[in-house]
């Protein structure tokens, strides 16, 4: 397992699953300009939409806690994780 940093901070109960890795490339559109009576196409552009990280977190509760409590403190808000392994790389 890896860990974060949770909004600035490092939370020892909250751990990434073993195995999980980034999508390598952004999903891509590509915008095309077809005319009747002619084959094929004409590239107008491309648009890189955003690359959704959906990250498997795990929580190791720790003896006399509640899990409730801890999942709470997790999804309040939406904050930045830094993981460990790329510290100059966050995700929102």
């Amino acid at each position: 397992m890896s860990s974060f940093k949770f909004n600035n901070e490092r939370k020892k109960y909250i751990q990434i699953a073993k195995g999980w890795k980034r999508p390598t490339w952004a999903p891509l559109k590509r915008n095309f300009l077809s005319t009747p009576g002619y084959p094929g196409a004409r590239l107008l552009g491309t648009e890189t939409g955003p690359r959704p990280l959906p990250v498997p977190v795990g929580i190791i509760v720790p003896d006399g806690t509640n899990l409730e409590m801890l999942k709470e403190d997790v999804k309040r808000r939406n904050c930045k994780l830094v993981n460990n392994g790329s510290t100059s790389r966050a995700y929102i």
